[in-house]
């Protein structure tokens, strides 16, 4: 019995440690909560996508990188092939594609990918480079705004999801309700219209005519 308890503790802790030993300081960024997540702190962020080989060859430099800038730069990363509307956003070209964003300022990286290049740039090497116009900046309130803009049909999508295998409403049913939307909303305009042509007509004197 006893060794039967001293192989499953062992069991357990080797396991723990694998946990953390497998455990990543690199935060994940999506659509839905990159610009909540990017609101304060200083981040360096990696757009990169799964088949590219060179993304492959940075990722145990990204995590070393994670891990020595704990506490002081977020470094996080974003896929390019499934976050379409932020991969759009930051005019991504290629991978990986290597961003530090600061509230609204944002620059791109553009030196060689070691691990001592790229910490020198998120510390500090980063105010040497010139931020992108605030009116292309992607952290900018303008470029937050188009975000917002451009993620409407990915979150109708999503809601869509939701109601039709979620809530299990079928496909005719949505369709009639999406119709509905645009009908109720052209009633009530005519239907406001018509009330103040009404009040209109009633606030204009009537004139009579003796002869």
């Amino acid at each position: 019995m006893t060794s039967i308890f001293r192989t499953l503790r062992s069991a357990f802790v080797i396991s723990l440690l694998g946990v953390v030993a497998n455990a990543s300081n690199v935060r994940v960024l999506h659509d839905a909560d990159f610009d909540h997540a990017t609101s304060e702190g200083s981040w360096l962020i990696e757009f990169y996508a799964p088949w590219c080989s060179h993304c492959r060859d940075l990722e145990s430099t990204w995590d070393a990188l994670a891990d020595e800038l704990r506490g002081k730069v977020h470094v996080a990363k974003v896929d390019g092939t499934t976050e379409r509307v932020l991969l759009g956003r930051f005019h991504v070209e290629g991978f990986p594609t290597i961003f530090h964003i600061q509230g609204a300022e944002t620059r791109q990286f553009a030196g060689h990918r070691t691990l001592q290049k790229l910490k020198d740039f998120a510390l500090a090497g980063w105010r040497a480079e010139p931020a992108l116009p605030l009116w292309q900046s992607p952290t900018s309130a303008i470029g937050r705004a188009w975000g917002q803009v451009q993620g409407v049909p990915a979150r109708a999508q999503r809601f869509y999801r939701y109601l039709h295998e979620d809530r299990h409403y079928s496909q005719m049913t949505l369709l009639v309700s999406l119709l509905a939307v645009p009908l109720a909303i052209g009633l009530a305009v005519i239907c406001m219209m018509d009330a103040y042509m009404v009040r209109q007509s009633i606030r204009i004197p009537h004139h009579s005519h003796h002869q």
